[in-house]
């Protein structure tokens, strides 16, 4: 038999149901892949998004099956990563703030501020290093200490930082005590030092030294001991004076009393001998107040 016999023999209604059966196999097998398909194409979507920063959709996650699984598991991952975001974002906000307090405090210190390595070089230089060395930090980072050390002592200063590496930061260079300095003008002034050995985080050492210009302090020191030694100076001079004015007017009032003395042995009226008494009590008393002056001048003396 041919197959357009077979063909002839297929009545139109057998045609009509076999395209609408085959229709509705199709429709059906569509309907059964997009409901099975389809969320693992939207899962995946949701992840490669997310990846890719963008929000996540709404999942099925109410769903009981097996898309419902994934989607509650995927939301909870979310969750998770978003929140370690968040806590890694206030963290980061939290150094940030940090660094900023502390970069205010380094350069509105009063005093100086250098950090260097182990080797001597310098890491920061903050804006009262600037002022008292005339440097701006941007010339002198990354080199060496010496180029605020005076030419003539920075064999001594090596040789003591080198003392102070060996003893693990334990010799005199620790505590403050005055070096010089040197600005960038040339000029060499004295300075107070406080050095401070700290650990990095790799494990390296670097060194902070706290640093104050003591020229104004050395002035006035300088000032007060001259101011001093005049005072001294003064004070033994009125005590000379007064003890030498004491000795030379104690030897003429002996005279007057003396002679006062004599003429009260002679031949006086009542009158008389009342005047002459009188001279004598007032030069005695006068007498009195002259050795008391000398008293003083001796105690003042020591």
């Amino acid at each position: 038999m041919s197959t357009a016999s077979i063909i002839e023999g297929i009545s139109p209604l057998g045609v009509l149901l076999t395209l609408t059966l085959f229709t509705c196999t199709l429709l059906l097998a569509n309907l059964v892949t997009r409901r099975i398909v389809k969320p693992w194409e939207d899962m995946a979507i949701a992840v490669e998004g997310y990846s890719a920063g963008s929000p996540v959709p709404i999942l099925p996650a109410g769903a009981t099956d097996e898309i419902g699984v994934l989607a509650r598991a995927f939301g909870r991952m979310v969750w998770r990563v978003e929140s370690d975001r968040g806590y890694r974002l206030i963290d980061q906000q939290k150094a940030e703030n940090l660094a900023a307090n502390l970069s205010t405090i380094f350069n509105s210190a009063a005093d100086g501020i250098v950090t260097a390595d182990q080797h001597g070089n310098i890491l920061l230089f903050n804006q009262a290093a600037v002022k008292m060395f005339g440097y701006a930090a941007e010339e002198v980072v990354g080199k060496n200490v010496n180029c605020l050390i005076p030419t003539e002592v920075r064999a001594r200063h090596d040789s003591q930082m080198h003392d102070f590496l060996e003893r693990n930061g334990t010799n005199p260079m620790s505590a403050n005590r005055v070096f010089s300095g040197q600005r960038r003008s040339g000029a060499v002034f004295p300075l107070n030092i406080a050095l401070t050995e700290v650990e990095t985080i790799g494990g390296g050492k670097n060194y902070i030294a706290l640093l104050r210009d003591v020229s104004q302090q050395q002035e006035v020191e300088r000032l007060i001991v001259e101011a001093k030694e005049r005072a001294e100076k003064s004070a033994k001079l009125k005590s000379d004076f007064l003890a030498t004015m004491s000795h030379e007017i104690r030897t003429p009032m002996n005279g007057v009393i003396g002679v006062h003395d004599l003429l009260m042995r002679s031949d006086l009226d009542a009158k008389q001998r009342h005047l002459v008494e009188i001279a004598r009590t007032s030069a005695k008393a006068l007498m009195v107040i002259i050795n008391e002056i000398l008293d003083f001048s001796k105690i003042e003396a020591g």
